[in-house]
């Protein structure tokens, strides 16, 4: 799943994107995590009842993050998804040796949306 295919899938229906990628995520049997944050930290995420609650986003936007970029220096959206070592996103032990995969995308004038695709490993 990408952003770019949940646009896809809100244009078909003439929904809005954010709606369209919750209900794609609150559905999905992959592990997906969506989380929306503004410049003072996470505002909210959403993930599919399957993923282990260990997932947990952390509130801070880590430097290493393209979501960072976008949100504090003015970067371009993310077209493609991108791999980030799980802890630049999550804070539990061991979150240092696994990847995600990252797409970010400016949300209004000072947020910024976050799809996350995590490890199989993460299904409960």
């Amino acid at each position: 799943m990408t952003i770019a295919v949940a646009r896809e899938i809100a244009d078909e229906f003439d929904a809005s994107l954010t709606p369209t990628l919750l209900k794609i995520v609150a559905m999905s049997r992959y592990p997906l995590v969506v989380v929306c944050h503004d410049r003072t930290g996470r505002r909210w995420f959403r993930r599919p009842d399957n993923v282990q609650g260990w997932w947990f986003p952390r509130k801070d936007l880590d430097k290493d993050s393209f979501a960072h970029a976008i949100l504090f220096d003015g970067a371009a959206d993310d077209t493609i998804a991108h791999r980030m070592e799980a802890d630049t996103w999550f804070d539990f032990k061991g979150a240092d040796r696994s990847d995600v995969q990252e797409q970010s995308i400016r949300w209004g004038e000072d947020k910024v949306l976050t799809l996350l695709t995590l490890p199989d490993r993460a299904i409960g």
